[in-house]
């Protein structure tokens, strides 16, 4: 995939260090330990790039927040309540309890983005290009997006904060063109772009160019492709 795509691979030497903090790599970046992902988007910013590091959960949260109210379109006959653990619970060990919310039965598979392609359209084509009104929808929809969001595992407050900012980063048609591939069949466009816990992913950013950068060590593996 690699080499079919011509991705380019950028050796960054670095002195690695023994943390007993932490069992992830750990870099000498000056004086200064730093985790790789870091150490990689440093680099990426003393060249002109403005990058952050994210992992697949900011745009889960892009997707729910968006996405919501298409989703979970009362006019969907499809449409119907589903009943899941609750995230927050589970993240601190809390005893279970549910979380219902609405869902269509097809949702995350390629039929529903044929079935649901009018309304798809006609969802996105309502979402500003503009950033300022993209924030602000943002602020408005984060809230009532709370079922699909803790379904899809994006209620966690660093991911929405991290969200924020890719919104910052990604040209807002391209974050729309990203929503539309997305929706048309969720889970396998989400497994095939970004589907990943074992590594980050760093968005960047020049001259309103944007490009994805896998980082990783010499003892790692990657098999993400991008579309």
């Amino acid at each position: 995939m690699i080499d079919k795509c011509q991705v380019e691979i950028v050796d960054l030497k670095a002195t690695y260090v023994r943390s007993a903090e932490s069992r992830s790599a750990a870099i000498l970046d000056g004086t200064e330990l730093c985790g790789v992902e870091e150490f990689a988007a440093r680099h990426f910013r003393h060249s002109g790039f403005d990058a952050i590091v994210l992992e697949n959960t900011p745009f889960h949260v892009l997707f729910g927040v968006y996405m919501w109210v298409l989703i979970q379109d009362p006019c969907d006959p499809r449409v119907r309540m589903i009943g899941f653990g609750d995230r927050h619970a589970y993240d601190q060990r809390l005893p279970n309890k549910l979380i219902w919310t609405e869902q269509p039965q097809d949702f995350g598979t390629a039929g529903y983005g044929r079935r649901r392609a009018k309304a798809i359209t006609k969802h996105l084509s309502a979402i500003s290009e503009d950033r300022v009104e993209l924030h602000r929808l943002f602020d408005d929809w984060l809230a009532p997006s709370v079922g699909l969001r803790q379904y899809l595992w994006a209620h966690r407050q660093e991911s929405i904060e991290r969200a924020r900012k890719v919104i910052e980063i990604i040209p807002p048609p391209m974050l729309k063109n990203l929503l539309r591939y997305l929706v048309q069949n969720y889970r396998g466009q989400f497994a095939a772009i970004l589907r990943s816990s074992s590594y980050e992913h760093l968005v960047q950013m020049l001259r309103d160019k944007v490009a994805q950068f896998n980082v990783k060590t010499k003892s790692s593996e990657t098999s993400t492709s991008s579309p």
